[in-house]
């Protein structure tokens, strides 16, 4: 879920926090993407208006990693 989306529901920040229990200063530190149990928790808190996408929290790998465990890195 995207900070963005979360503030423009709420219309501030501060109405972010206080929905969820924290404090502003817990929101404006949130990366463009938000925290994966807050963002369950907004979906829930919404009724879906909101919706929590499993596939932004799925972890990527990169290209130099997958290389790596593929052992295509070595001479």
């Amino acid at each position: 879920m995207y900070k963005d989306d979360v503030v423009r529901y709420f219309k501030k920040k501060i109405s972010v926090a206080e929905a969820l229990g924290l404090s502003h200063v817990a929101v404006v530190k949130w990366k463009s993407i938000i925290p994966k149990l807050r963002a369950m928790e907004l979906d829930k808190l919404t009724n879906g208006e909101l919706k929590y996408k499993p596939e932004l929290y799925a972890k990527k790998i990169t290209d130099k990693k997958q290389k790596r465990l593929n052992n295509d890195d070595h001479p």
